[in-house]
């Protein structure tokens, strides 16, 4: 009995094993199936479509994380199909999952959902997994669905843009097969549509081409872009109206496109109507040509110039004028042709610091290479941009040789007849002039020869120091006249070089310093100047007369100020003295020659009143001015103004 138990015992216990056993072995199953659903679950959060899993009464049984990011549901907790969709697509969308179901068979329906900003379209597939569940897969379809109707609207619309074209559109297989040609091509090339489609380009390139030049141009075209070389050139083409009676010109471009829809290549050419083009270039060279033909007939010469006074632009007047050519000259400075007395001004002229639209007029010499010069008035006009900048000059040359030898010829006649005027005037004031000191010498001499042994040793000298200060005042006017005739003829034929002002000025300065002491000299300069354009001889001359008089007319122990300085593109010699000063009414007279304002001191100063009229006259010779302020009794100011003379 008790084996017998002993034994129910054991297989009961055996059973009991075997029952754990696989009950573990089912909890297994189940943690497996729930680890799998778990994973699954992690994965389809990352999916790009909404996955739901819902019964035939829409009642949500499982969803993945997609799903709020598209719908955005109302409740974070998603219970129901109301919860996501609206009102107006709940309805269809149940009698889908009905029909699913029914059918066992994938369903799809399409719906709309009013987004933030814009309409966004969706696609539902439904799948059945079970006779009561259903599989819903939501996928947003909007960028798909506007690819598709851009690449509808895109494809009439081009084919619309195209035959409105006023350009002509050939599009070719990549063997050279002619698949297109719009309306405005078929109207530029005088074809028909069927004349075209299906034919080879090179057929057709022999065909428009009246030529062997231009064949040859549209092969070597079509080849270079069947080959895809990097340029392709652009040919010209001619066409001729089938009667003959009209003439186009068409430029063509080709080049290879890639087809993205169906991974072809095709070829695109373009024939563009130029005729209007080609006839306005045509009228712009022949009116060029008549342009050039025009300026070379001028006698005068019109020039061009940069910013930096390079010649750009010379007519054929410019080698008869200078014996230059106009290849030799272009590309070289302006300066380089100028005489180096005109330059100053010709600078002034270019680099006018203020810039002007009006034009000036000056009188340059030009250099020629076979020496010698030529005078011209140079009408120049400045170049100014928008900006108000000057980029340049441009102008013409006018020739005056002519004119300037018949005024130096005139300029010397004129010399002489001044000369004959001033040697006339000389014998007029002869008598009245020179009466007085020949009466103190005769007088002197009759009292010296008649009383010798009587006056002491004392009235023989005065009286003899007498007779030698007329004689040396004669001398002095004499002297005075010399100068003037002789500057008149000198005038004629006046040559200047370089010279330095200021040790001319400086060694004046301290002549007149050692001559006269008693005078408070001062002398100021500027060591900035270098030179001015002049005559050595006549400078020293002219500035010695300017001192002397400063020193005739001070009171002894005056102070006499000269001052040499620069300003703008002029040198400036001014002399100050502290003297008599001249009236107001004698200032427009001062020039004149003979002219003196207090002749009761003739006797005294011995001169003819030819000082001023010397001075002028040089400083004209220098192409200077000469300007004189005073006040009676304040003093007398001269200012010399002399064109500077640039030395690089």
């Amino acid at each position: 009995m008790s084996a017998t138990l002993s034994m129910i015992a054991d297989v009961e216990n055996a059973s009991l094993f075997e029952r754990t056993k696989s009950n573990l072995s089912k909890v297994e199953q189940l943690e497996d199936r729930a680890r799998d659903a778990s994973v699954t679950a992690s994965i389809a959060d990352y999916l790009p479509d909404g996955v739901l899993r819902i019964d035939r009464h829409g009642r949500v049984l499982e969803s993945n994380q997609t799903v709020y990011h598209l719908f955005q549901p109302r409740n974070t907790l998603l219970a129901h199909i109301a919860d996501l969709l609206p009102v107006e697509i709940q309805q269809p969308f149940l009698l889908t999952v009905q029909e699913a179901l029914q059918s066992r068979l994938l369903q799809q329906i399409d719906f709309e959902l009013h987004g933030e900003h814009f309409l966004r379209q969706f696609e539902a597939r439904l799948q059945p997994v079970t006779e009561t569940e259903v599989v819903v897969i939501f996928r947003d379809i909007t960028e798909q669905r506007w690819l598709q109707q851009a690449r509808a609207f895109s494809g009439s619309y081009f084919q619309s843009l195209l035959q409105h074209l006023n350009t002509g559109v050939l599009i070719c297989t990549s063997a050279g097969e002619i698949v297109l040609a719009n309306h405005a091509l078929l109207r530029l090339l005088y074809q028909r549509d069927e004349d075209l489609v299906g034919e080879d380009y090179a057929a057709l390139a022999r065909r428009i081409a009246h030529d062997e030049e231009t064949l040859t141009a549209l092969l070597k075209q079509y080849q270079c872009v069947t080959s895809n070389t990097p340029i392709v050139p652009q040919v010209t083409v001619e066409i001729i109206s089938p009667n003959g009676a009209s003439h186009s010109w068409l430029l063509v471009n080709a080049e290879l496109e890639h087809n993205q829809e169906t991974q072809t290549r095709q070829l695109k050419f373009t024939f563009t109507d130029v005729t209007d083009f080609r006839n306005a270039e045509i009228a712009l060279r022949e009116s060029e040509e008549q342009y050039a033909a025009l300026l070379d007939r001028v006698t005068d010469v019109i020039y061009h110039l940069d910013q930096q006074q390079e010649i750009l632009f010379l007519n054929a007047a410019w080698p008869r004028l200078t014996n230059y050519t106009v290849e030799d000259s272009l590309g070289r400075r302006i300066m380089d042709f100028i005489h180096p007395e005109d330059r100053a001004i010709c600078a002034a002229a270019f680099q006018s610091p203020t810039p002007s639209e009006s034009s000036t007029d000056i009188e340059v010499r030009l250099l020629r290479p076979t020496g010698g010069e030529c005078w011209v008035v140079l009408r120049n006009q400045q170049n100014i941009n928008t900006e108000g900048s000057i980029i340049g000059n441009y102008g013409m040359m006018i020739n005056i040789t002519d004119r300037k030898r018949s005024e130096s010829a005139r300029a010397a006649l004129a010399a002489k007849a001044r000369t004959i005027e001033l040697l006339t005037q000389l014998l007029t004031n002869l008598s009245h002039d020179l009466r007085t000191p020949l009466s103190i010498i005769g007088v002197t001499n009759f009292k010296v020869n008649r009383y010798w042994d009587q006056l002491e040793v004392g009235q023989r000298t005065e009286a003899l120091a007498r007779v030698d200060d007329q004689v040396s005042r004669i001398s002095a006017f004499l002297e005075e006249y010399s100068d003037l005739a002789r500057l008149d003829i000198d005038l004629t034929d006046f040559k200047t070089s370089p010279v330095a002002l200021h040790p001319l000025i400086e060694s004046l300065v301290h002549t007149m310093q050692n001559g006269q002491p008693h005078f408070d000299w001062v002398y100021q300069c500027d060591h900035k100047i270098s030179f001015i354009q002049g005559h050595h001889h006549w400078l020293s001359k002219m500035v010695r007369h300017v001192l002397d008089n400063a020193a005739q007319f001070s009171p002894e122990t005056g102070r006499i100020e000269v001052r040499l300085f620069q300003q703008d593109q002029q040198v400036i010699l001014e002399v100050i003295d502290a003297g008599i000063g001249i009236a107001e009414a004698d200032m427009e007279h001062i020039f004149e020659p003979f002219y003196r304002a207090d002749k009761a001191r003739a006797v005294e100063t011995g001169l003819a009143g030819l000082g001023l009229t010397f001075v002028k006259r040089i400083m004209e010779a220098h192409r200077g001015t000469v300007q004189i302020t005073s006040a009676l009794g304040i003093g007398t100011t001269v200012r010399l103004t002399f064109p500077h003379y640039p030395t690089d």
